[in-house]
C-alpha cells in the first residue's frame, strides 16, 4: 500500500512525502536452525546461546528447550515441534520518499526553471515479532532461511532545470 501526502503552499514550495507498507499475516516458519543448536547435531555443533545460559548456579530458574536427536544421521532433530515454530507475520516500510520543489519565485532569481531536492530509502524496516533477520524469506517448506535481509538503500539529490 502507497501513500502520497503533497502540501502545494505557493509561496513556500511545495512538498510530497510518500510511504509503502507491506504486510502479510497468517505466516508460520519452523526455526530449524534453532532445533539444530539445541540438540547439538549430535554433537556437530556448539550448543545454543539458551542452553549454554541455562542452570548456571545452584537454584536458577532458567529453562531451556531442547531436542531429542536419538538417531545418528536420521536428522530426527528436525522433525516439527511447536516451540520451533514462529510467526512471520509483518509490517515494512518498504520505501520512503520526500521531495521538496522551491517556489517559482525564489529560483527564477537565479536564472532557474525549476529546482527540487528529495531523499528517499528503501528496506527500512519490520515491525514483527520474528526472531531472524527477514520474516518474508522462508523456503518451500516453511523453514527460516539464512538469507539476510535487504539492505537499506539511501539516495540524496537535485534536480536542477535552467
Amino acid at each position: 500500500m502507497t501513500n502520497t501526502f503533497q502540501y502545494k503552499s505557493g509561496s513556500f514550495g511545495d512538498f510530497n512525502f510518500s510511504f509503502t507498507l507491506e504486510a502479510m499475516t497468517g505466516g508460520v516458519a519452523e526455526d530449524w536452525h534453532g532445533m539444530r543448536m539445541i540438540a547439538q547435531a549430535q554433537g556437530a555443533d556448539r550448543p545454543a546461546l539458551s542452553v549454554r545460559e541455562s542452570w548456571m548456579e545452584e537454584g536458577d530458574n532458567n529453562f531451556s528447550m531442547y531436542t531429542w536427536a536419538n538417531r545418528h544421521a536420521a536428522w530426527n532433530y528436525e522433525r516439527r515441534s511447536d516451540p520451533f515454530l514462529q510467526s512471520t507475520d509483518y509490517i515494512a516500510l518498504r520505501n520512503i520518499e520526500f521531495k521538496y520543489t522551491f517556489p517559482n519565485e525564489w529560483i527564477s532569481k537565479i536564472g532557474l526553471a525549476d529546482l527540487n531536492v528529495f531523499a528517499s530509502a528503501a528496506n527500512v524496516g519490520f515491525l514483527t515479532n520474528y526472531k531472524g533477520p527477514d520474516p518474508s524469506q522462508t523456503d518451500a517448506a516453511d523453514k527460516l532461511r539464512t538469507v539476510p535481509p535487504s539492505p537499506l538503500i539511501m539516495n540524496f539529490g537535485i534536480n536542477v532545470k535552467f
